[in-house]
């Protein structure tokens, strides 16, 4: 009897063994399944932050190379906010104070007016920086007619408004520009500013920028197709002094080349000048 029990007995403990390894296996599985799960998520989790975080890095880097122009004569627009502010409240004041007003109606009023004018011409000065000369360099660019191979000036370049307008329309020539970076003129006006302005529009390679006076040009005559000024001349204090730039302008000129000129003040004079120079 116990010959024929024997191998029932272990055929039933192999079994029961089986069982046991077979509910051990299925633990381990479910457990490597939840912990790829786990790393899974984990993994979509730190792609989506490195994707996040590289969006955050391209809109930077596009705020960054956004070029800035600058605002002209940026004194002068602040004080016409500041007094045409102070002008507006001191109106108010006058024209809401209860009777007897100590300060007298007229004097309200024409304070009133007065600041109205101020913050009108800063606000048009606002929009010649922001908006119009840009539409003025395209009609000055424009106007010079560049067919890609020329070398180009800019006579007082600022922060490279005409010059990268310039440079855009070149191929294998070359946009030079020249300022003396007065920041009254300008704001933030410095040569590293318009070269950081030049890379934003993709033309860093054509373009030159130097430090000198356009009264006394550092260039070889006929050295350029093209001369290019926006808004420069004029600021030269003495009638003299702007003649003589003129002069310049046209000794650096080759033969046939063109001058485009556009500024706030004295234009037919600069014509004058020009013509008898060349």
């Amino acid at each position: 009897m116990q010959s024929l029990e024997f191998p029932q007995i272990v055929t039933h403990a192999a079994t029961a063994t089986e069982r046991n390894q077979r509910r051990a296996r299925a633990g381990i599985d479910k457990a490597l399944r939840q912990r790829l799960e786990r790393d899974a998520d984990r993994l979509e989790l730190l792609g989506s932050r490195s994707m996040f975080q590289r969006e955050q890095v391209e809109a930077s880097s596009d705020v960054k190379q956004h070029a800035r122009y600058g605002i002209d004569a940026p004194g002068v627009v602040r004080a016409h906010i500041v007094f045409g502010s102070l002008l507006a409240l001191t109106a108010s004041i006058g024209l809401a104070w209860p009777r007897p007003n100590p300060i007298p109606a007229s004097w309200s009023i024409g304070a009133a007016v007065v600041a109205a004018l101020l913050l009108l011409y800063a606000a048009v000065m606002l929009r010649s920086s922001l908006v119009s000369k840009k539409r003025v360099r395209d009609r000055l660019v424009a106007a010079l007619a560049l067919s890609g191979n020329e070398r180009v000036l800019d006579a007082g370049c600022g922060l490279g408004l005409a010059l990268i307008g310039c440079a855009k329309k070149l191929t294998t020539g070359k946009a030079v520009g020249i300022d003396l970076w007065a920041a009254k003129d300008l704001s933030n006006n410095n040569p590293e500013a318009t070269r950081a302005n030049a890379a934003a529009e993709g033309v860093a390679d054509r373009v030159d920028v130097q430090t000198g006076d356009i009264t006394r040009l550092p260039f070889p005559d006929a050295s350029f197709d093209a001369v290019i000024s926006m808004t420069v001349i004029h600021n030269i204090p003495s009638r003299d002094g702007r003649d003589q730039a003129l002069r310049e302008l046209v000794r650096v000129v080759k033969p046939g080349g063109r001058i485009a000129i556009f500024d706030l003040l004295h234009t037919s004079r600069y014509k004058d000048v020009c013509k008898a120079q060349a």
